[in-house]
C-alpha cells in the first residue's frame, strides 16, 4: 500500500511503525474470507483490508476522520484470523492499536460509551469479577426494559454460570451442557479446556 506521510508525521515513532506495516499490505483480500464481521455484513469497511485503508487515513489525514470511521474500527473483534491468513505478514493488531489510540484523540466518545468501556476494563480482565457480572446479568434480565439500548441484548444472551465440584471453583463454566449439545465447554481465559458431561 502506498503511503504519503510527511517528514513531520514520520518523526512520530508510532506513525513510522505504522508506515512500515501499511507498506506490507498488497490488497490481496485473503483476510476478508476469514474476517467474521466482513463475512456477516459484506461491507468492505468491516474487513481488515477496509480497516487498513481507514487506519491509513486516520494517521495520514486526521482531518478527514469522522465518527463513522470509529464505528467501523470498533467493530473489529480482535480475533486475529486475518493475521494468520495474511501472506504478506501485515502486523494488523499492532496497526490497529496505533490507529485506535490516535482515533480516540480525534473523535471524542460519548460519556456513556466512556463509562461503559471503563467499567468493562475493570471487570473483564478479572475472572472473579467477570463471573459475578455474568451471574448478576441473569437477575438483570428482569429489568431489561429500563436499561440503555445495548445492555438488554447483553443480558438476554448472557450464559448461566455453574460450578463443578470436581474442579477448582475459580474456573467458571459458562453455560450448561444443553447450551453446547455436541461439546460443552469449560472456558478459562478464552480457551476451551474441558468438556462438560452431557445430561
Amino acid at each position: 500500500m502506498q503511503t504519503h506521510f510527511t517528514a513531520d508525521q514520520l518523526a512520530d515513532p508510532q506513525i513510522a511503525e505504522a508506515d512500515a506495516i501499511l507498506r506490507k499490505c498488497v490488497h490481496c483480500g485473503f483476510c476478508t474470507a476469514t474476517c467474521p464481521t466482513f463475512v456477516i455484513t459484506g461491507d468492505e469497511r468491516d474487513s481488515p483490508r477496509g480497516r487498513i485503508w481507514m487506519l491509513r487515513d486516520v494517521l495520514e489525514s486526521p482531518e478527514t476522520v469522522s465518527a463513522n470511521t470509529g464505528y467501523h474500527i470498533d467493530r473489529c473483534l480482535g480475533c486475529l484470523s486475518c493475521t494468520t491468513t495474511c501472506p504478506s505478514g501485515v502486523d494488523y493488531p499492532h496497526l490497529l492499536d496505533i490507529g485506535r489510540e490516535k482515533l480516540d484523540k480525534l473523535v471524542p466518545r460519548p460519556l456513556a460509551d466512556k463509562m461503559l468501556r471503563r467499567m468493562l476494563g475493570m471487570i473483564i480482565p478479572y475472572a472473579g469479577r467477570f463471573r459475578m457480572m455474568i451471574a448478576l446479568a441473569r437477575i438483570g434480565r428482569l429489568f431489561r426494559w429500563v436499561m440503555p439500548w445495548h445492555l438488554p441484548f447483553a443480558c438476554k444472551y448472557s450464559p448461566g454460570v455453574h460450578f463443578s465440584s470436581s474442579l477448582n471453583s475459580s474456573w467458571p463454566i459458562c453455560g450448561t451442557s444443553s447450551d453446547f449439545p455436541q461439546y460443552g465447554a469449560l472456558v478459562n481465559a478464552g480457551h476451551v479446556s474441558k468438556q462438560l458431561p452431557q445430561t
